[in-house]
């Protein structure tokens, strides 16, 4: 008895022609072109469990979002704008405040008038105790993976780690 359910080729769209023709490559995640695409995929993935993760055992809990907050704000001990944080963030500044109230409201950011009629959001010494504490959670997780290699290769990879952050950011700084 035929299936009702309809092919990916003929449900419509370039979407299902692309799926029908295109099968994704066995070990390869959806989205990757290449060996290179899947080994950035999962070293993302490795990251983020790290970040959900101690987020998850911290006191308050944290989500990953709020840890770029943290982030965000420990790179900038002047503070900054909630306009500037939801930039940032690429969301809308009514959820940059909201997720700053949250953070405000578990004592890891203050909050303070700015110039003109801005508000400007700060990391608090609790803050900063929190970020200090989820990083060496974030950090142990990914070490303990690093750690396994021969040494040359854990050098050779620090090396060309540190390199690749030098290229995004211009700096060699942490944040």
């Amino acid at each position: 008895m035929p299936s009702r359910e309809p092919s990916a080729a003929s449900r419509g769209g370039a979407a299902g022609r692309v799926a029908a023709r295109e099968p994704a490559a066995a070990g390869i995640p959806l989205g990757a072109r290449d060996e290179l695409d899947a080994a950035l995929l999962r070293l993302h993935q490795l990251t983020l469990a790290a970040t959900v993760r101690a987020g998850s055992e911290s006191s308050p809990p944290v989500t990953p979002t709020q840890t770029r907050v943290l982030t965000l704000l420990a790179a900038s001990p002047d503070g900054m704008t909630l306009s500037a944080i939801a930039d940032a963030l690429y969301v809308s500044p009514p959820s940059a405040s909201r997720l700053c109230q949250r953070l405000v409201r578990d004592g890891l950011v203050t909050r303070s008038a700015g110039p003109g009629h801005y508000i400007l959001m700060s990391l608090s010494r609790q803050g900063a105790r929190a970020l200090r504490a989820l990083n060496e959670v974030r950090v142990a997780s990914l070490r303990q993976l690093i750690d396994a290699l021969p040494p040359g290769r854990r050098k050779a990879m620090t090396t060309q780690l540190t390199e690749l952050a030098r290229r995004a950011t211009g700096t060699d700084d942490v944040w």
